[in-house]
């Protein structure tokens, strides 16, 4: 059975018009084709078959217009989700049932039925209730990104603790696990805190790589970077023409590993593959790639490029650990003074994250750098 996602894309039509929908594929390299063959242009995907969920049978009986309305509304969740969204999509979808609810409670409030008045109040009332409830779901795994960036550990568990019951999907019980792991890990317990994900392995053996890439970054809180790199590389050696893996391994190289390496990856890269948050992560490469050549004034021009182009998601917590690293390292990358000053005061905003997920030799050098930080 082929390995498929539903992949979220927006695009220009052969009339020019622009349209946003799912597509069916194995990866980004297949949906891009397929897209093309349409006639589509300005393809930008917003997910990847990467870390996509494998089942989304919510999607499929939905009309044409449904399937756009509801890429619509995930595109705009990328970058921030509020209840207020939630409801107001649920009121759109579900239009039609809930004018037919109210016109009965008109009715029954017209003709003095009370019982037809109710009943129809109540069917009218029942979808933004129940819109509410759900949310609950995504509203408690975004508290759980703010405590985890935070280092809030303890109310992180009970959130992980909490969300098992509804995320069930292999994808979003491996994320769990994965971040479970990552409140556990530290320099002395890294092997045993690896092998309890092992069993996830076998489950991801359709999505080569996924689960080495994943678990790469448990390394990196550990800090032990040559576990981060090796890990890393063994995903690229699975999956060698997933646009994804190439630029995490880029960013690997560019920060612990061969600076050529680097190179030679993002070379590689084909940056219509990568979903719309893949732009930022090129310029981050670029800039730690410059950094590593002793190249101040291209490094802190694409460092403060990625950080900028990232910021457009900072509603969404799912980017705030990213955006703290970016900035951590061009804080490092002093030259330009008015971005200097940039730096210094966005730091007090993000050193909190930093303090918890920076590797050693940044916080050390940030910290030697700006000494008012705490």
């Amino acid at each position: 059975m082929p390995n498929l996602k539903k992949l979220l894309y927006t695009a220009r039509d052969v009339e020019g018009k622009e349209v946003s929908s799912f597509i069916e594929a194995r990866d980004a390299r297949e949906a891009l084709s397929v897209l093309e063959y349409k006639g589509y242009t300005q393809i930008r995907l917003h997910t990847d078959a990467l870390t996509s969920i494998k089942s989304r049978p919510e999607l499929e009986d939905l009309s044409d217009n449904e399937l756009a309305a509801t890429a619509k509304f995930e595109i705009q969740a990328h970058k921030g989700l509020s209840g207020w969204r939630v409801l107001g999509e649920n009121l759109r979808a579900n239009r039609y049932l809930i004018a037919g609810a109210l016109a009965l409670a008109a009715w029954g409030g017209y003709t003095g039925n009370k019982t037809l008045f109710y009943f129809g109040l109540v069917a009218a009332l029942i979808f933004p209730a129940l819109a509410l409830w759900l949310y609950r779901i995504p509203r408690r795994y975004d508290r759980l990104l703010k405590a985890f960036s935070f280092g809030h550990n303890e109310e992180a568990q009970k959130l992980i603790d909490t969300l098992r019951s509804a995320m069930t999907q292999d994808e979003m019980a491996f994320d769990l696990d994965i971040r479970q792991a990552h409140l556990a890990i530290n320099e002395n317990n890294v092997q045993q805190v690896y092998e309890s994900l092992k069993p996830w392995h076998s489950k991801f053996a359709a999505t080569p790589g996924f689960f080495e890439t994943r678990a790469a970054d448990i390394f990196f809180s550990a800090n032990r970077m040559d576990l981060y790199l090796k890990s890393k590389r063994l995903a690229y050696k699975k999956s060698p023409r997933d646009a994804t893996i190439i630029a995490d391994l880029a960013l690997a190289e560019a920060r612990y590993g061969k600076c050529e390496n680097a190179e030679v990856l993002l070379r590689k890269v084909h940056i219509e593959e990568l979903s719309a948050m893949g732009p930022p992560f090129i310029a981050w490469i670029s800039g730690l790639i410059a950094k590593r050549k002793n190249q101040s004034a291209l490094a802190q021009e694409k460092l403060f490029q990625a950080f900028n182009e990232l910021s457009e998601y900072q509603k969404n917590p799912a980017s705030w650990i990213c955006l703290a690293l970016m900035l951590g390292d061009l804080a490092c990358c002093q030259h330009n003074k008015k971005i200097d000053a940039f730096s210094a005061s966005s730091l007090q905003e993000f050193w909190p994250i930093l303090k918890v997920h920076a590797a050693k030799d940044v916080k050390e050098k940030l910290l030697q750098l700006y000494p008012q930080l705490t």
